[in-house]
């Protein structure tokens, strides 16, 4: 369970990262 979450919790910050990303861009 704690990886399951710390796995969505990467995820979600990938997200905003590329997000991020593409706003710069």
């Amino acid at each position: 369970m704690k990886e399951d979450s710390l796995l969505k919790v990467s995820l979600e910050s990938l997200k905003m990262r590329s997000n991020m990303f593409f706003i710069i861009t």
